[in-house]
């Protein structure tokens, strides 16, 4: 019997990530600076085959920062202008973007992060991952529904 439907053989996928907005008190937003290219992004990665989106998302905070997140709220789902963000991610990608908690725990460094600081989000600093402050403030306008760009 034959088949009209799609063959994947061939194709490339695009990988999914997560990436956490994380606020303090005062609403500063906790960024990391990455060890290979030196430009500050909100914390996150690529979700592992196998994993829930939770899992992947307390994994990468705990490897890169050191820290367990908690009441995780959607902000969006990303996959415009995310092809070749980076040197280093050559592949278009889907990023989902939580804004969590990390009440009373400390964030730090780690192999991947050289740097960790909490800004204003009005005073983002310049080397900044061009794709994170439309994350950073969709995340803080919290009188909508998630976003879908």
């Amino acid at each position: 019997m034959t088949t009209n439907a799609p063959s994947s053989e061939g194709t490339t996928y695009p990988i999914v990530a997560v990436n956490a907005v994380i606020f303090d008190t005062v609403g500063r937003v906790l960024l990391s600076r990455r060890a290979d290219d030196g430009l500050w992004c909100l914390p996150g990665g690529m979700i592992l085959f196998g994993e829930t989106v939770e899992q992947a998302l307390v994994r990468e905070l705990w490897e890169e920062i050191g820290v367990k997140p908690y009441r995780l709220r959607l902000v969006g789902v990303y996959s415009q202008n995310n092809l070749v963000v980076l040197p280093t991610a050559k592949r278009c990608s889907i990023v989902i973007v939580f804004e969590c908690a990390i009440d009373g725990q400390e964030p730090g460094m780690s192999d991947e992060v050289t740097a960790v600081a909490y800004y204003p989000i009005t005073e983002l600093p310049t080397d900044i991952i061009s794709t994170h402050p439309q994350r950073i403030h969709d995340a803080a306008r919290r009188d909508q529904g998630a976003v879908v760009a």
